[in-house]
């Protein structure tokens, strides 16, 4: 049974996949009194990240820019929930700071491209992720299910 444990396919199941599953069934079953049982996500990319990232974020690189956006945004949208009702000014104002993220994440790899690649290709993403964030908060704050799955 020890050999079975030991295999590095079952310890990546294991970890990538059933343990972050149980942590957010538990997770979903503490805080769904307080109506924030979508935590779990947050709790179940946490552990994936504890066992494949350690949690470890210097050198600040890409990725770990990722990682941080990843624990920091559930925060920021619960805030945001909590400081004004969905609004186009609200849903615009969030879009731009994800715009501003995205820039930031991938700054160190637009550094080394030519100032068209960077217009090009970092435009493209701030937009992309501008607009998802402004469409989730303006169409979809209304439909739960809905804003699940396009966060998703």
């Amino acid at each position: 049974m020890e050999d079975f444990f030991n295999n590095p396919e079952v310890q990546l199941v294991l970890q990538g996949g059933v343990v972050p599953f149980v942590v957010a069934f538990i997770v979903m079953l503490l805080l769904q009194s307080v109506r924030l049982g979508g935590l779990a996500v947050v709790a179940a990319f946490c552990t994936v990240v504890y066992f494949f990232a350690a949690f470890s974020f210097t050198p600040l690189t890409a990725t770990r820019k990722i990682i941080l956006l990843g624990i920091a945004s559930p925060i920021v949208g619960i805030l945001a929930d909590f400081a004004f009702k969905p609004t186009r000014i609200g849903g615009a104002a969030l879009a731009l700071a994800g715009a501003a993220a995205t820039m930031w994440v991938f700054w160190p790899v637009f550094w080394q491209k030519q100032t068209a690649d960077v217009w090009m290709f970092g435009g493209a993403a701030a937009v992309a992720v501008a607009f998802m964030i402004w469409f989730g908060q303006v169409y979809l704050a209304g439909h739960a299910v809905r804003a699940g799955a396009g966060g998703l």
